[in-house]
């Protein structure tokens, strides 16, 4: 059974059609056929059938039409079987049954490296004959031919280009001129067409043609966008007006006169010295012959044809037979024969290197020529199987782009201060970004910088703040140009990846973010960090500024602002699934359910263990707050306040208060936005936590009352304990105990709460807390080893810590210092497993003032490392322990003793 969707839908069992009836079930099959063995949510098939205006019982729909569908196949043995999958539908067949797979499989075998142009030619021509029309012309509507159709589309024309172009390589101009004229008017918008359009005329022998086809390009680009067309498409028109000779068909020109060597170009004066990239090139001086090749390699603007020819000139002196220059990077260009003849200890660069290929026909065969390739993309294949080194060349160091700033810039020392280096962070600190910027602070040193920043902030203008003579050249020009070198499904992920909340994105994310599988993802990824267009960084990758604002500009050219939203609700409920899931592996007290609008993802990520949980959120923790900010701004405010309410547990372990504090403040004014109480009150109970961490007990106190009232409206005692035992316990440090002890005993006697072992151990020992600020030691205690008893059946180790530091705290207080010691090491040993630097500074701090009556050496020890974790912290306990180093060890150890004890209860420090 063959299935043909490039056109009107078709289905034929050997040369006989299929009748397949209404024209939505025809279409539910047609999709399910674009994503063979891939199952499609109902959700996602409801919305495209109805085009985003389902019915009421579409789901209902969507099941009856399944079931008619398969009672259609089923009388036909060669039909596929259309299966159940989850809550969606998918369907098993070869892509040789299908036209748009076989429509992929024949361009990709066509443009692949090793065809050689006489077999691309019938191979794209075959596949283009595939085309009846527009995808899926007779059973989908317009919407949603571009939602599923587009990538089809996009290659179509990308395999019209190559085909256009190998029929050129050919010699067959003339024949193909009908095609030409038509697809550079079918297609103004493309360049691409036009440009072979003009080659096709001067080759001709209609140069004048040919400029009026340029003429006509322009003016139309200029009217529709104010944008001049390429520097390419202009080097191109001015190569036809001065009837270039590398113009003419490849097979009738000598291969000298394709792409020369020459000279080296001249070194740029104001060259900044990069001595970790230069010793990577001198390292090339003595390799064995065969081992002489290296491909420098980095995003454009990043300076590494500059950095090349000025450490050819420096080096020349090693390369008695001559260094040479030849740029690879002309327009259809081919390297010249001339190059391989090269011997001896020569130097050739080979610049502006797009492909692995290109190189290699240039190679000269002598071992003992050293060959500098200079190229955008990583050229693993050249490593691969000629040994070649892969050198990259990255953005300046705050020292080097400061230093190259100046002087362009004519800038004395004393005025490259802060705003200076701000502008080249601004310039992510590429040379030619700093160039453009230089030039200006040098044409205006009176009011440059402060012109210079008011175009570089607002991310809308900074690349246009860095063009040269009008957009003739200049950063955006050379993401342009890498841009429209990537694959349709790469620019696609480039264009999301802008979209991002975070800056640092994990595969997993970015999965999410683009609804494609994480392995799929990843080898995207891998290919992109190949361009240079992101940077890998450990397991996770990041954009540069520049190319981000420039993929974002694409992104609003290209896609409907929906496929942005779209994007950004994927990641964020991937986040938030995510998120919730992970929660009860750091604390035995839940999150709160799911909000209804998160959706569960495609592939959703889960943990087996409190280790994969915690290196979780340590991965994500940037794209998590960066998450709630991105959903408050687009107004998803129940998501922001949801994904925030999740991050408490680790916020809480790991003691990240300042981030805390101002990410649960936009959450706040999501709760607010959000109006639920619910939400709210967790919000709000949060920010009390963290404000009193970071020492500011008076706001906490109010944000603690104002939970409490939120939350007593909503009615949840598990929303209301936490915050009657965080209002005791602020109280108790505050030294009001009838305050503290009204809270808590509201708290103990909460239906529902106070007999809960997950939340009465917080409540007894704050309970424990509060008698031993009240000098009842024995009372504290009781409380204190009840709470450790229920903490064994609830598995929470966190509060565990913090008894046994308060059993120690007490035994302390009782003149039982080697029982105070024992508990001090059990909190030390669970905080160490739990990794909190906090609660292994407090455990150090009591085992040292448990250890100092009897081995003051030992103690100080003790005290150095709680210190020191502390001073990590920013928390007051160092200076603390300093104070106490600094007085020594007293007269005798019982008067020690004493003043240890005196100190502990002063600092009172158990919660």
């Amino acid at each position: 059974m063959q299935f043909r969707v490039l056109g009107p839908f078709r289905v034929e069992s050997g040369d006989a059609p299929v009748p397949l009836g209404r024209r939505r079930e025809r279409c539910l099959l047609a999709l399910l056929l674009l994503e063979p063995g891939r199952a499609i949510p109902m959700d996602r098939l409801i919305d495209l059938l109805w085009d985003g205006e389902p019915p009421a019982k579409a789901r209902r729909a969507v099941q009856a039409h399944v079931a008619r569908l398969r009672a259609q196949l089923a009388a036909y043995p060669d039909a596929p079987t259309l299966r159940t999958e989850g809550t969606g539908y998918a369907v098993s067949v070869g892509d040789d049954r299908v036209d748009a797979h076989r429509f992929r499989s024949l361009v990709a075998q066509a443009v692949h490296r090793s065809t050689p142009v006489e077999r691309r030619g019938p191979l794209l021509e075959e596949a283009l004959g595939l085309w009846r029309g527009p995808v899926l012309a007779d059973v989908a509507g317009a919407r949603v031919r571009e939602r599923v159709g587009q990538e089809l589309e996009e290659l179509r024309l990308v395999a019209l280009e190559s085909w256009l172009q190998a029929e050129l390589e050919l010699g067959r101009h003339r024949e193909r001129m009908p095609e030409l004229a038509r697809a550079a008017a079918e297609h103004p918008e493309r360049e691409r067409f036009t440009a072979l359009h003009m080659l096709a005329l001067h080759r001709s022998g209609q140069t004048a043609g040919a400029s009026a086809a340029y003429a006509r390009y322009r003016s139309r680009l200029i009217a529709g966008t104010g944008i001049e067309p390429s520097s390419e498409l202009r080097a191109l028109h001015t190569s036809v007006l001065r009837e270039d000779p590398l113009l003419s068909v490849p097979a009738a020109r000598s291969e000298a006169a394709v792409v020369g060597a020459r000279d080296l170009p001249a070194p740029i004066p104001d060259f900044v010295p990069r001595p970790g990239e230069q010793a990577g090139l001198d390292e090339l001086l003595d390799a064995p012959p065969g081992a002489r090749l290296a491909v420098v390699h980095g995003v454009g603007g990043a300076g590494k044809s500059t950095l090349v020819v000025r450490w050819a000139h420096l080096r020349a002196g090693h390369f008695p037979g001559g260094t040479y220059h030849a740029d690879l990077g002309r327009d259809g260009a081919r390297p010249a024969a001339d190059l391989r003849e090269l011997t001896g200890r020569a130097l050739l660069i080979l610049d502006n290197a797009a492909d692995a290929d290109t190189v290699r026909a240039a190679l000269p065969a002598d071992p003992e020529v050293t060959v500098l390739v200079v190229s955008r993309v990583a050229l693993e294949s050249l490593a691969v199987h000629e040994r070649a080194r892969l050198l990259r060349v990255a953005g300046l160091t705050p020292e080097q782009a400061l230093e190259l700033l100046g002087t362009v810039g004519r800038l004395a020392g004393a005025e490259r201060g802060t705003r200076l280096a701000r502008i080249a962070d601004l310039c992510d600190r590429l040379p030619l970004a700093l160039r453009i910027v230089g030039c200006r602070l040098a044409a205006d040193p009176q009011h440059g910088i402060d012109l210079v920043l008011q175009d570089l902030v607002p991310e809308d203008r900074r690349l246009t703040a860095l063009e040269i003579d009008g957009g003739d050249a200049g950063i955006r020009a050379i993401l342009d140009q890498s841009y429209r070198d990537l694959a349709p499904a790469h620019a696609e992920l480039l264009r999301l990846l802008a979209v991002h909340p975070g800056r640092v994105i994990s595969v997993a994310s970015a999965a999410a973010l683009c609804d494609r599988s994480p392995g799929e993802t990843y080898s995207l990824l891998t290919s992109l960090a190949r361009s240079n267009l992101v940077v890998r960084d450990g397991t996770d990758y990041r954009l540069h500024d520049l190319v981000r604002i420039h993929a974002l500009e694409r992104a609003a050219a290209e896609d409907p602002p929906q496929a942005r939203i779209d994007a950004v609700r994927r990641v964020a409920d991937w986040y938030l699934d995510t998120a919730y899931t992970a929660y009860p592996l750091l604390s035995p007290r839940a999150a709160g359910p799911l909000p209804v609008e998160v959706r569960t993802p495609r592939f959703p990520l889960r943990f087996t263990s409190r280790a994969q949980a915690t290196a979780w959120f340590e991965t994500e923790r940037a794209g998590l707050a960066a998450a709630v900010r991105a959903l408050a701004a687009a107004g998803l405010h129940r998501q922001a306040w949801q994904l925030a309410t999740a991050l408490f547990a680790y916020y809480h372990r790991r003691r990240i208060w300042a981030e805390w504090h101002e990410v649960y403040q936009t959450a706040l004014a999501s709760a607010r936005a959000d109006g639920h109480l619910l939400g709210l009150a967790k919000i709000l109970n949060g920010l009390g936590v963290a404000s009193k961490q970071l020492g500011r007990r008076g706001e906490a106190i109010a944000y603690y009352q104002e939970g409490l009232a939120v939350a007593r409206q909503h009615g949840d005692p598990l929303t209301i304990g936490p915050l009657l035992i965080n209002l005791g316990g602020v109280y108790n440090g505050a030294d009001e105990p009838e305050l503290a002890r009204e809270h808590l005993t509201a708290a103990l006697h909460l239906a529902g709460y106070g007999d809960d072992p997950r939340y009465a151990t917080l409540l007894l020992l704050n309970l424990g807390h509060l008698d031993y600020n009240d000098h009842r030691f024995e009372q504290a205690a009781g409380h204190m080893r009840r709470g450790l008893e229920m903490a064994g059946h609830s598995g929470d180790t966190h509060t565990t810590v913090y008894l046994n530091h308060g059993l120690g705290e007490v035994e302390l207080q009782l003149g039982r210092p080697a029982a105070a010691a024992r508990h001090a090491q059990v909190a030390l040993e669970l905080a160490q497993a739990l990794a909190d630097p906090l609660r292994q500074a407090y455990a150090l701090d009591l085992l040292a003032s448990a250890t100092a009556g009897t081995d003051w050496a030992a103690a100080r020890a003790l005290w150095q490392q709680a210190a020191q974790l502390s001073d990590g912290l920013g928390h007051a306990l160092g200076p603390d322990i300093r104070a106490v180093l600094a007085e020594g060890p007293g007269s005798c150890p019982e008067s020690l003793r004493e003043q240890l004890a005196k100190r502990r209860f002063a600092v009172n420090r158990l919660p």
